[in-house]
């Protein structure tokens, strides 16, 4: 199996996806795991993972160790800690490859369920030869694919003879890049008209402009959280709807 769809790791981050708030997890400065881990100078992967992590988002939003990997961080004795920690190659563990939707999920509820009605999440649960969110955002540090790099991750099955079943859909990898770019000229324009309406603040209809903004900015978060579907000619083709009315938009702000 190819080891993109086996990253037996814990922690993950879904694409486009906020994380979760550091008020839903134990602060980490009292966590055990953190503060024995954080001390291992060995070269070994418990030591690159924790490098990895405390760099991360995960790290910043006070999501630990235990949160994806159990066991008890309120324990000093390393025995006791690693309590109920179970290794990824286990089928009851949180972090086997087939449950990391699930242990993500946690955190990203809306993305895991955009996900499960995908057929990359059906290959994933029944042959195991589906992608999980790992393999796209990595784990500890957590990651968002761009446009530049997409290509090589979905190619890595979407090619001749790569042995995922997936040979009739080899167009996939440069219609990914497609997307994702007009994903990035969609977030570059909102962000500009988000600046802009300081700029209506004191004119007539600044209200209704900034309605039309937040408007957009939700089609924009909907279409993030359904490219977990990967429906990706739905998602280009309501995409580029929303770049032609943030545009509309826009010259109509400027003219202003």
């Amino acid at each position: 199996m190819n080891k993109v769809f086996i990253s037996f790791v814990g922690l993950l981050f879904l694409y486009f996806a906020p994380i979760a708030s550091a008020d839903e997890h134990k602060d980490v400065a009292v966590n055990e795991c953190v503060n024995c881990h954080k001390d291992i100078n060995d070269g070994s992967i418990v030591q690159r993972e924790y490098n990895d992590w405390k760099g991360g988002k995960h790290a910043k939003a006070g999501v630990s160790c235990n949160d994806c990997h159990g066991g008890f961080p309120d324990m000093k004795d390393k025995k006791y800690a690693h309590g109920g920690v179970r290794s990824a190659s286990d089928n009851q563990s949180k972090i086997h490859f087939q449950h990391i939707p699930g242990t993500c999920g946690r955190c990203h509820r809306a993305e895991e369920e955009a996900f499960i009605g995908s057929r990359h999440f059906r290959l994933l649960s029944t042959s195991g030869k589906g992608p999980n969110c790992v393999t796209c955002h990595t784990s500890k540090a957590g990651s968002i694919l761009r446009s530049e790099n997409v290509r090589e991750r979905c190619v890595e099955c979407h090619s001749v003879g790569s042995g995922f079943q997936a040979e009739n859909a080899l167009w996939v990898p440069a219609k990914a890049q497609e997307v994702l770019t007009d994903f990035e000229k969609a977030s570059l324009v909102l962000g500009w008209l988000n600046d802009y309406e300081k700029l209506l603040e004191r004119q007539n209809g600044s209200t209704a402009v900034k309605k039309e903004v937040a408007a957009l900015k939700d089609r924009f978060q909907a279409i993030r959280i359904g490219w977990h579907k990967f429906q990706i000619n739905n998602t280009g083709n309501e995409l580029t709807t929303l770049l032609e009315d943030v545009k509309k938009l826009r010259s109509s702000i400027v003219k202003k």
